[in-house]
């Protein structure tokens, strides 16, 4: 299909990558004048589950394109009998390649990479979307480091979305890296993606997955029945908070788990402070386990010997995780003496198209699962994950409470804010560093903006002409909680802003990281009437969190709502909040 144009716009020029059922190329925008990679199917793989799958794909992550660590998609459609999928093209690699390439990183890069992780599903999550397949091969390495994850393809949408359910028979996921109510076909909500980025993160704190490289059906068996090896008995130095909030996130049970993946995001931003350079031990495969190093309890750890004979029955139970809906026992027998047979063939079912290109290109296009048959779908009990009542709404999770308390020990005072930045790589060309030492912090900011007093607890940065405004606060012994401050300027917005605006529309308070703490944010697009672009469509963008000492950080962008704009406001605001660095009182 080289040199073929889909949809009169997009011209495929280079095959990047294939899997099961579709290619992925990159392609020239002949309208915008840019490089995009483009998912097709075609022939074979162009069957209408794989055309719904791609269109949920296509929804879900346009719904979350202001995250910058979800792959951000451009456009869908139909030419002909091709269907596509327009997306970014990202530089980069997969963390499964990575894996393949170097081996299992640092333990500080591990919790950074998946604590930007926790930051997309925060946001998935958010919007009412349960991704279902979180794996190293769904999420991409960037240059700069930052992480994105790929393919919404099995997604789990809230009802709120009307989009066509996947399948009434199967519940699809990737064997290694599968929740045990996701196995069980139980009732399943954002906690099973947690229970999935346990998983990525065990594996790349020590080079295999929880329950290593076995057959399908034993994989199942596992997750739900057998207990997990302490990442730190594998790998010893790796901190015991580290192995605590793994063994967490890899609990049988959704309630044992933590609640939501801005506490996740937290706890690593927490972990990843303290680790410092921690000295670890290369994980050797052949090498027993070994006490120093992990304070697990010995409940948590599995027993001598080879694991425990399981009936077929208990994967079959709902009552293994401590939950889910409970059938008829004419059904649960029914279900149970299908399971043997169709677990037989799961590695070579293939029911979901597969387009993540090989271990040997990097090139970092829009890449989604690897295509060793990993991906496997386990039957269903009987419940629809995709229209089930108690399947999800994926608890926009309750946010995190502000912290109030000022000392003492525990889980508030962890949540402080880092003094260091949390990007690694040097500053993007065209950005200089302002060292503004009045208001206690340093911070990236293009070479082309200009900075101004504000009053007296920060700085405002404005862009040529002043179209692109963003203003940056740091202020000490904040008596009011951030999020409750910044309902109330919701509200002043709506109001019209004492005259200054007018039709301001907003979605709400949403949860937000930054500095790797939770936090609070919102936009608003709006008509300003207090200046000379009177009448003209505006947006501002909001965020912002408090730690443990009543310490806050504050962020906000205005520009006009304009897609060159938008792009640019966005851009600036991410690389601004990754390169902050606040300085002690």
């Amino acid at each position: 299909m080289a040199g073929h144009v889909l949809g009169g716009r997009y011209e495929l020029t280079e095959r990047i990558g294939a899997g099961g059922m579709g290619v992925v190329w990159s392609a020239r925008d002949r309208l915008l004048h840019r490089t995009v990679a483009v998912k097709v199917l075609s022939g074979a793989g162009g069957t209408p589950d794989a055309a719904v799958r791609l269109e949920r794909e296509a929804r879900a992550a346009a719904g979350l394109s202001e995250n910058r660590h979800v792959v951000t998609v451009h456009d869908f459609g139909r030419d002909g009998d091709t269907v596509y999928v327009v997306m970014e093209r990202v530089s980069g690699r997969t963390l499964d390649a990575f894996l393949r390439a170097e081996g299992p990183p640092g333990p500080a890069l591990a919790v950074e990479w998946v604590r930007q992780v926790c930051a997309a599903l925060e946001a998935a999550h958010a919007a009412g979307v349960v991704h279902r397949d979180i794996k190293p091969a769904n999420v991409i390495l960037t240059p700069d480091g930052t992480v994105k994850v790929l393919d919404f393809g099995i997604a789990w949408f809230h009802p709120m979305h009307g989009l066509e359910r996947i399948s009434r028979d199967l519940v699809a996921g990737s064997a290694p890296w599968m929740s045990p109510e996701q196995i069980q076909g139980a009732q399943m909500d954002h906690r099973s993606d947690l229970y999935s980025t346990g998983c990525l993160l065990y594996e790349l704190l020590t080079g295999r997955t929880p329950f290593g490289d076995r057959d399908t059906y034993s994989l199942f068996v596992a997750h739900v029945t057998e207990p997990v090896v302490a990442p730190g008995l594998l790998r010893p130095g790796i901190p015991a908070a580290l192995d605590t909030l793994t063994l967490r996130l890899l609990a049988k049970s959704p309630n044992d788990r933590p609640g939501s993946a801005s506490e996740v995001a937290a706890r690593l931003g927490a972990v990843g402070r303290d680790l410092g350079a921690v000295a670890t031990t290369p994980y050797n495969p052949s090498a027993p386990p070994t006490g120093p190093g992990s304070a697990v309890p010995a409940a948590l750890s599995p027993a001598p010997g080879p694991p425990p004979a399981v009936d077929p029955a208990a994967l079959a139970s709902p009552s293994a995780t401590g939950g889910g809906r409970r059938w008829p026992a004419s059904r649960r027998t029914a279900r149970t003496a299908a399971l043997g047979g169709a677990l037989a063939v799961l590695a070579t079912a293939g029911v979901l198209w597969l387009n993540h290109p090989d271990g040997s290109d990097d090139s970092g296009a829009r890449a989604a699962d690897r295509t060793d048959g990993s991906h496997t779908s386990a039957p269903a009990s009987g419940a629809d994950p995709d229209t089930t009542p108690g399947s999800a709404t994926p608890a926009p999770a309750a946010p995190s409470p502000t912290p109030s308390t000022t000392s003492g020990t525990g889980k508030a005072a962890d949540m402080r804010f880092p003094r260091t930045a949390t990007g690694t790589s040097p500053l993007p060309s065209g950005w200089r560093l302002a060292h503004e030492t009045r208001y206690r912090m340093d911070l990236p900011v293009p070479a082309d903006f200009t900075g101004s007093d504000n009053d007296g607890k920060g700085m405002i940065y404005e862009g040529p002409g002043g179209q692109i405004v963003i203003s940056v606060y740091h202020d000490f012994d904040v008596a009011k909680a951030t999020r409750t401050s910044l309902q109330e300027q919701l509200a002043w917005y709506r109001k019209g802003a004492d005259g200054t605006m007018s039709e301001a529309r907003s979605d709400g308070i949403k949860d937000v990281i930054l500095l790797g703490l939770p936090g609070a944010g919102f936009e608003v697009t709006y008509h300003k009437t207090d200046s000379s672009q009177t009448g003209s469509r505006h947006h501002r963008i909001e965020r912002g969190v408090q730690d443990a000492e009543k310490e806050e950080l504050y962020f906000r962008v205005e520009y006009p709502d304009t897609p060159e704009y938008d792009a640019r406001a966005r851009k600036v605001l991410a690389t601004m909040q990754d390169r902050i660095v606040l300085h002690p009182r």
